[in-house]
């Protein structure tokens, strides 16, 4: 566990009441369905959903071009997911320290993406240039007629597995 909080849970976890549902529980520190499923109101009354997303900016494979953070997390939708993110935060730390946690984690979002565009195009450019090949398990005989594989072709027409 990298984060303080799994750590925490990996020290202390087996310890810990499991019973409790999430609203009850007084753990040592949140696990991942405490801040990702609980849900806590204007009065602080708190509840669980099944609707992870419901709080999340960010998804897997969201490609935001440089320059763009602030309109991404700005969003009329997305200030309402991070006020409801912050909530769950807020319920053991401040409200400074979970601003300032997300927007460091927003950061950390586009600067890995921009390495992911950064990668992708170095390695198209190799492709094209004959320079590298496609390896056996990259290639997926059979989804798509003819010599297309996938969505995103290279223009040697090899497929692209991203």
């Amino acid at each position: 566990m990298s984060s303080k909080h799994g750590s925490i849970y990996a020290a202390r976890g087996q310890s810990w009441n499991w019973n409790q549902s999430l609203p009850q529980a007084s753990w040592d520190a949140p696990t991942c369905a405490y801040c990702h499923m609980l849900y806590v109101d204007d009065r602080g009354g708190r509840t669980t959903s099944h609707n992870m997303t419901r709080k999340i900016i960010w998804g897997m494979g969201v490609q935001a071009a440089g320059g763009q953070l602030k309109d991404i997390t700005l969003t009329p939708e997305n200030q309402v997911a991070r006020a409801e993110m912050i909530k769950v935060c807020m319920t053991c730390h401040s409200e400074v320290k979970a601003r300032d946690y997300l927007q460091s984690a927003d950061a950390h979002k586009l600067a890995g993406d921009a390495l992911v565009v950064e990668a992708r195009n170095l390695l198209s450019a190799l492709y094209a240039d004959g320079l590298i090949q496609p390896g056996h398990g990259q290639l997926a005989a059979g989804l798509l007629p003819g010599p297309r594989f996938s969505a995103t072709e290279l223009p040697t027409t090899v497929a692209q597995h991203w």
